[in-house]
């Protein structure tokens, strides 16, 4: 079942009008390498849409710069990143929990 959203998903990609370079899932994550990364919002957009209207009414996706491609994470609706939340504040939060682990906390 896994595998038949994920080909669901990829091609869907073959109708957004943004110039894609490579797509592959690896794990249930969504990697995308990206012609024109400034274009990242709008195709995170386009397959939140996707998700959300032919998927998992309930769910989400969140989108992380990861080493030169964009990750995509499909996800239950509360745990969608807030798109209100700034960058900053997300990674001082995971900055926070990284020195709390390294304290033993």
């Amino acid at each position: 079942m896994i595998k038949t959203i994920e080909k669901q998903i990829l091609d869907n990609l073959q109708g957004i009008p943004y110039p894609i370079k490579r797509a592959e899932f690896t794990c249930g994550t969504l990697y995308l390498e990206l012609d024109e990364e400034n274009q990242c919002d709008l195709v995170h957009q386009a397959i939140r849409n996707h998700y959300i209207k032919n998927i998992n009414s309930a769910g989400g996706v969140n989108m992380w710069y990861v080493g030169g491609e964009f990750a995509f994470d499909f996800v239950p609706a509360d745990a969608e990143n807030s798109a209100d939340e700034p960058v900053s504040s997300q990674i001082d939060m995971a900055l926070n929990l990284e020195a709390e682990m390294e304290q033993g906390k």
